[in-house]
């Protein structure tokens, strides 16, 4: 009897200590939350065991993963393209830069005359202008002369000219070429 006697003693000091004390109203304050849980789990618990005895739903399930399209090509695609989101994103984010660049440059009209500017200094710009400054010139000069009968002779004048020339020989090349590539 003793022994008992002596582990009731040793309970008693142990809960006479304020640490002990304090750890107790604790978990007592606890418990409410902790019979929570054990009872969510509960729950679930159950759910998974009615889930796993429906076997109509179990049915369904295989059915439709049997008849979709997921196969390990798929699955394999899937990862890879998982892989390289990373340089999808880089380059997404790079194109919104871009895009953003652009939409400041075309809102800003000091950027716009410069671009404008940079371009028209370009030898492929000039050579479009001039070829447009002639084209308007060749009309303006037709339209300002009054029309007169050309003869067979002055078009073998022209053909004597080496601008008419070069010319019918560009003409005639590119005869020679569409005439091969058939």
């Amino acid at each position: 009897m003793t022994s008992g006697y002596t582990d009731r003693m040793d309970w008693m000091s142990e809960l006479e200590k304020p640490e002990v004390q304090e750890s107790l109203t604790q978990l007592l304050k606890k418990i409410p939350d902790i019979q929570r849980s054990i009872d969510s789990a509960e729950e679930m618990l159950a759910f998974g065991q009615s889930v796993m005895k429906d076997k109509e739903m179990i049915n369904d399930f295989e059915e439709r993963f049997t008849y979709s399209t997921l196969t390990q090509e798929n699955l394999e695609a899937l990862i890879s393209l998982l892989g390289k989101l990373p340089m999808l994103l880089e380059l997404a984010e790079r194109l919104e830069q871009i895009t953003v660049f652009i939409e400041n440059v075309l809102g800003d009209q000091t950027s716009l005359d410069t671009l404008f500017e940079s371009f028209s200094a370009q030898p492929l710009a000039r050579r479009g202008k001039e070829a447009l400054t002639m084209v308007e010139t060749i009309k303006e000069k037709a339209e300002a002369t009054p029309q007169q009968q050309i003869s067979i002779f002055t078009v073998l004048k022209w053909i004597k000219d080496p601008n008419v020339q070069k010319g019918l020989h560009y003409i005639q090349t590119t005869m020679d070429v569409l005439n091969k590539s058939k």
